[in-house]
């Protein structure tokens, strides 16, 4: 591409005391992904977009209900697509255990214990270089009290990821970034191309209680 492809994924909601969520989504995307959702939109009736985006939202783990979806002129080609939605759920996260994450998809490169990945013959293709941020900020009920896991930094040549994670006033505030800043990683780094995905994988599975 022409440019560095990029996905921002950012939520501004509230949980109450009895475990339900609300919230508004914003997702932005100029890349690839934003290519392929500008064909889907395009091949759908507008009259069926909320019906696109309810199955979209489950997709990338969010079982809850859309409402009101907020969709960027698709032939506009030249700008960032853009999709917004409001968003509600109950008993979100783990709520009965008391314990809940951010409300975030993975980044999709997610490595889970136990699972084998064949070494390939030639240097591991990574697609383009781009940028992901997802930021979501949660307000927890009044006079709770939540404990955020530790951050997490990740850097190699070839990429990185950074997350966070802050419980203040109230509200409870997480970033995450990954940062590709090659299209390929040399074979001789598999081991730690392996190591960086898994470390993904495991910040992406802790909770905060």
């Amino acid at each position: 591409l022409p440019y560095a492809q990029s996905a921002r994924f950012e939520v501004e909601g509230k949980l109450s005391d009895q475990g339900v969520f609300t919230g508004h989504f914003v997702q932005t995307y100029h890349g690839d992904i934003g290519t392929m959702l500008r064909a889907t939109f395009r091949s759908v009736p507008q009259s069926q977009w909320k019906l696109l985006m309810q199955q979209f939202s489950n997709a990338t783990g969010f079982g809850g209900e859309v409402k009101t979806p907020d969709i960027s002129p698709i032939e506009q080609t030249s700008q960032p697509f853009q999709i917004a939605y409001d968003y509600s759920r109950e008993k979100y996260g783990q709520w009965d255990d008391r314990r809940i994450t951010p409300p975030m998809p993975p980044v999709g490169w997610e490595l889970a214990p136990g699972v084998k990945q064949i070494k390939p013959a030639d240097d591991v293709e990574i697609g383009s270089p781009g940028d992901q941020v997802y930021h979501t900020a949660v307000q927890i009920p009044a006079g709770w009290t939540l404990y955020p896991p530790t951050g997490v930094d990740l850097k190699e040549d070839w990429a990185e990821y950074h997350s966070s994670y802050v419980f203040k006033d109230g509200t409870y505030t997480a970033e995450r970034r990954l940062m590709m800043k090659k299209d390929k990683i040399p074979l001789d780094q598999w081991d730690k191309y392996l190591a960086f995905r898994r470390g993904i994988y495991e910040d992406e599975e802790r909770t905060a209680v």
